[in-house]
């Protein structure tokens, strides 16, 4: 295993995507979009850790257990050191959950 933790921001409010839905809530096959973006990256590169940072983290958290969840912040930086915060690796990863390939 690498030492290498994989953070996901996925906090955001989607107000430029003009749908009723946030993207993070679209589906690719069965899974919503955060989970497949996640999973995708995931199947890659064995991480130490996988922290995805939303809005609704209570709800997320019953797709993916053994991920770690943290609330967002006002800005993409406030969600960014929110995650960072539970980081126990020496290196890290970050990517965006409206970003899935």
């Amino acid at each position: 295993m690498l030492d290498i933790s994989l953070i996901m921001l996925g906090a955001g409010n989607s107000s430029r995507f003009e749908l009723p839905v946030k993207k993070q809530w679209l589906r690719i096959g069965s899974d919503p979009l955060w989970l497949f973006a996640t999973k995708n990256l995931s199947n890659f590169y064995t991480f130490k850790e996988i922290i995805v940072v939303s809005k609704e983290c209570k709800y997320m958290s019953k797709f993916a257990p053994n991920f770690k969840f943290v609330d967002g912040g006002e800005t993409r930086q406030d969600s960014l050191k929110n995650a960072l915060e539970l980081v126990s690796s020496e290196f890290v990863l970050v990517s965006d959950i409206a970003r899935p390939c």
